[in-house]
């Protein structure tokens, strides 16, 4: 029985189990299986405890692995049972280098299996700031993406901002008076053109409403008060922005 199971990094499984003697392992669906050496010394005598790199599994395909124990008498992997996974405002951030997405899950039988998928594309958000003449906008490099900030409205392109590299990184400066007209429409931004684009992100979310915790910077039109733009994280953790229309606002007021 799992006394607790986690992957808080994005890559390393914590596991703690009922003391039970056996090597513990991941089994993946075609029987084969991978034991993973655990960088946590086993003191405590009330559990059996791991901390396994998910990364270090073999293979470019999604697959999920069936947690096992294999005992030392040469018997089959026994799986092992987990409680109902709880629901917390917690997730698994995308595995460091972007390539995967792993996660915990419960079969039917109510055993532990841990999944590995294709993480969904994106380019990490390295810093947010508010600038003299706008926001700025620091964000990892891309290689095969044309290099534009794009604003998007249901998919379709609004507004485009240019990008330019500072080091290691690439800078872009979001100004009020590029923004596209519309009563209070919202907008999410990425890098590339009209016909190729990746969502911008927040890096390592593990916030099921990362909104709620993150305090983003307001553009507002020069030489007053009066919001432009309220820069908001969507909770799958893409960058959007609620874009104020200000004459459809003195038209109703």
């Amino acid at each position: 029985m799992v006394a607790y199971a986690g992957i808080l990094d994005g890559r390393s499984l914590w596991l703690a189990l009922e003391p039970l003697p056996g090597v513990i392992a991941l089994r993946d669906a075609a029987g084969v299986v991978h034991t993973i050496p655990s960088d946590l010394p086993e003191h405590d005598p009330s559990y059996r405890s791991v901390r396994v790199d998910l990364l270090a599994l073999p293979g470019e395909e999604e697959q999920a692995y069936d947690v096992v124990v294999v005992p030392p008498d040469g018997r089959a992997p026994r799986t092992v049972w987990t409680p109902p996974l709880p629901r917390t405002p917690m997730r698994v951030p995308i595995a460091p280098g972007g390539a995967w997405q792993l996660d915990l899950a419960r079969t039917e039988e109510g055993m532990l299996r841990v999944r590995r998928l294709r993480a969904a594309r994106g380019v990490d958000v390295v810093a947010i700031a508010l600038a003299e003449d706008g926001i700025r906008l620091s964000l990892a490099p891309v290689d095969d993406v044309p290099v534009e900030l794009v604003a998007l409205e249901d998919d379709v392109v609004v507004a485009i901002f240019p990008v330019g590299r500072d080091g290691d990184t690439l800078t872009t400066l979001i100004t009020a008076d590029g923004l596209p007209e519309g009563h209070d429409q919202l907008v999410r931004w990425g890098l590339g053109s009209a016909d190729h684009w990746v969502p911008l992100r927040r890096m390592v979310n593990d916030l099921a409403n990362p909104n709620a915790a993150v305090l983003l910077p307001v553009l507002t039109v020069p030489g007053s008060d009066d919001h432009r733009m309220r820069l908001r994280y969507a909770p799958d953790g893409t960058l959007a922005a609620r874009v104020v229309d200000l004459a459809a606002r003195e038209e109703e007021a």
